[in-house]
């Protein structure tokens, strides 16, 4: 058998020289590696807590810019709730200064002018007229969304003549025209208040107790689809757009495409020549006003005779 050369290494005692290698590696590397698994684990660490600081941090920060949003929304929101408030709320009635026709010289109409420019409003109240210790007796009122009209308070007998007088609101209730019911409050009282006057004329010719009294003549035709129980006009007799004498006209059981004759008579002063203006003066939103249940609408006759 051949000698082993004595520079080559058994194979058993390769083996086990590899394997101490291995192991020697293993032992040195050791600390290396657990030095840096703990850095690993520190750093990851350090990470986790950065990343908690800055979520509260941002939370803090955000929350406060969302606070001040917040607060600056809601004032916002306040503002334009205010405005919303103040521009549904009804705005005052204008009412102009108190006028005196003389009847007699112990009798007077008064009259003024009242305008209400709310579109979805209409008021209640009870008015009086006053003059020096003197006041007429109350008078239950109404005035429609937009309407312009006269309150009167006819033949009040006084002491003497009076010189001035003012007029005295009370029991003033606003009523809010619901939209779900009417959709649109102008369209709804022009279709209601639709009356035509026509073949006006005014002649003193009428004689009373020997003495002679203005009258007015004027044909009215309900052009509405309604029939009202008791409809009142206030007839305006005008001299060049001014008024010079002022009455109320009741038409009974009005109805629907019906047009009557109304005849107003001028007691006191006779007033030689004018011309009558009449306009209606009623409540639309009191069922009571109506013929039919409920102020309910029957068939239009306009669509009637338009067939």
């Amino acid at each position: 058998m051949p000698n082993t050369p004595v520079n080559q290494m058994n194979p058993e005692l390769q083996a086990i020289e590899k394997q101490h290698r291995r192991e020697t590696l293993v032992l040195d590397a050791r600390p290396l590696l657990a030095r840096i698994l703990l850095g690993l684990w520190i750093a990851i660490d350090v990470a986790l807590l950065l990343f908690f600081v800055w979520q509260i941090v941002w939370y803090v920060v955000s929350g406060s810019f969302v606070e001040l949003r917040q607060i600056a929304a809601l004032g916002d929101n306040v503002q334009v709730i205010h405005e919303t408030v103040n521009n549904r709320a009804a705005q005052e009635l204008v009412v102009s200064s108190a006028k005196i026709l003389k009847l007699t010289d112990t009798s007077s109409d008064f009259y003024v002018t009242i305008e209400n420019g709310n579109e979805d409003w209409y008021a209640t109240f009870t008015y009086v007229f006053t003059w020096g210790d003197e006041r007429s007796k109350p008078i239950d009122g109404y005035v429609m969304p937009g309407e312009r009209k006269y309150l009167l308070a006819l033949n009040q007998a006084s002491d003497s003549r009076p010189s001035s007088a003012e007029l005295e609101l009370s029991d003033v209730s606003w009523h809010w025209v619901d939209r779900h019911e009417v959709n649109d409050a102008t369209v709804w009282i022009e279709d209601h208040e639709d009356f035509v006057m026509s073949e006006a004329s005014h002649a003193t010719d009428v004689e009373l107790a020997e003495q002679k009294v203005g009258r007015s003549v004027f044909s009215i035709t309900n052009n509405t689809p309604y029939a009202y129980w008791e409809p009142v006009f206030t007839v305006v007799l005008e001299r060049n757009g001014v008024p010079v004498a002022v009455n109320q006209a009741t038409v009974q059981r009005f109805a629907a495409g019906e047009t009557r004759e109304v005849e107003v008579h001028w007691p006191g002063d006779v007033v030689v020549s004018g011309t009558p203006n009449v306009e209606p003066n009623i409540n639309y939103f009191d069922a009571s006003a109506y013929m039919m249940p409920g102020g309910a609408q029957a068939d239009d006759w306009r669509d009637v005779f338009a067939d």
